[in-house]
């Protein structure tokens, strides 16, 4: 899904190897905090406000992308529970606007993403 304001700001789904459920990522194609061709390890980020609620967050920078995600499973709890409503979902950051994603993802992502990360 793509931000309301800003098209070069989009989440992206995955499956969390952790509890093997989907997980959503803000993904940052600007290359505003990431060096075009850089890559670099998960780093500590300052908290975001997701509908109002603070979360804990991990940045790093994938071929010059910034990709930031919840730190924790409560964390990607609540992001994944307010995406998935279908409701207007608002974060800030410290870094800049205020982002806005309307939609719900398909209902049957979950089964989709483990379809890819099986395949052959």
């Amino acid at each position: 899904m793509r931000s309301m304001k800003n098209e070069k700001i989009l989440l992206s789904a995955g499956i969390d190897t952790r509890t093997n459920d989907v997980a959503f990522r803000i993904l940052d194609l600007s290359g505003s905090l990431c060096k075009a061709g850089v890559t670099s390890d998960a780093e500590v980020f300052p908290a975001i406000k997701i509908n109002g609620k603070y979360v804990h967050v991990l940045s790093m920078c994938i071929n010059g992308s910034q990709l930031i995600a919840p730190e924790t499973a409560d964390g990607n709890r609540y992001f994944k529970d307010q995406i998935e409503s279908g409701n207007l979902v608002t974060i800030e950051t410290n870094m800049g606007p205020v982002l806005n994603f309307k939609g719900a993802p398909p209902t049957d992502l979950r089964t989709k993403l483990l379809a890819s990360k099986n395949a052959m």
